[in-house]
């Protein structure tokens, strides 16, 4: 779910965070007819550093916001601007 009504000032990207039932991440199923595409998340990270033995798999408890980069696909940037 997006955390403004406007996109981050400094970087133009919009921040999402996950739905969260109590300290889990909701979990809902999505049909794929209502999906229009992929979207590539980065880490909205602090200052620290992640420990050597990080796991990708544990990004979604591990970090509270999400940049979605429209700067990866020229089409789908355009795609999502125009709507």
């Amino acid at each position: 779910m997006p955390t403004s009504d406007e996109p981050d000032s400094s970087t133009g990207m919009w921040v999402v965070r996950p739905k969260m039932h109590g300290s889990r991440p909701t979990l809902e199923v999505i049909h794929l007819d209502t999906v229009m595409c992929g979207a590539y998340l980065l880490l909205q990270y602090g200052f620290g550093c992640l420990p050597e033995d990080f796991n990708y798999i544990d990004s979604l408890e591990s970090f509270k916001a999400f940049f979605v980069n429209h700067f990866v696909d020229y089409h789908v940037h355009k795609l999502m601007m125009d709507k």
